[in-house]
């Protein structure tokens, strides 16, 4: 008999990291991205949405109100100054929407 754990997570890798090998770790755990507060302006022409905590486990999906950059840079300096970092939902596309934290680090 052997003992194993499982840890049920969701990882979120460093944004344009072409390097996906996480080994030991199960690559189907990337959720994500994480990018600094610094590098936003990347995604000035995407759509975004703030998921409440408790939904940050969810699928991300279309049926959101969205918002665009300039209405969505203003909340999350707010979180930015209080040394968080929001998760975000960025739409590239309707059939194409990312989870992504905005570090304040």
């Amino acid at each position: 008999m052997q003992q194993k754990l499982c840890f049920k997570a969701q990882l979120f890798i460093p944004y344009n990291n072409s390097e996906n090998n996480i080994e030991p770790l199960n690559p189907k755990c990337i959720s994500g991205f994480y990018v600094s507060f610094k590098a936003i302006s990347t995604f000035k022409k995407l759509e975004f949405y703030s998921p409440k905590k408790l939904d940050w486990l969810i699928i991300p999906h279309n049926n959101v109100d969205w918002i665009a950059y300039d209405s969505a840079i203003i909340l999350i300096k707010e979180q930015i100054s209080s040394k968080r970092s929001p998760m975000v939902w960025l739409k590239y596309s309707d059939t194409e929407i990312k989870k992504c934290f905005i570090t304040w680090w």
